[in-house]
């Protein structure tokens, strides 16, 4: 899941690997980073989008590390306090 979320053109994939029970919200342990940050930073918006229908995304959400302005976009509803503070503070350095 990791791997295709991360790679663009792969809407098709992710959505059958979800509709096998593929569990996204699986995080890299080191960085806690999922599938939706994966897609996201990839600037895949069909899968940040599919993802978010399917209720698969995990946290934390990197968006200062964002360039894809639809993926933020949809993600922007689901960020917290913390998340949101880091991305206002990345955005003025």
């Amino acid at each position: 899941m990791l791997i295709a979320a991360g790679l663009t053109g792969t809407e098709e994939t992710v959505k059958l690997l979800l509709d096998n029970g593929v569990n996204a919200k699986t995080q890299l342990s080191s960085d806690g980073r999922g599938a939706v940050n994966f897609a996201a930073l990839a600037g895949n918006a069909a899968v940040v989008r599919l993802l978010v229908e399917r209720n698969a995304v995990s946290k934390p959400l990197m968006l200062p590390a964002m360039r894809c302005r639809p993926c933020v976009d949809l993600l922007l509803p689901l960020a917290d306090e913390r998340e949101l503070s880091g991305a206002l503070t990345e955005s003025f350095t």
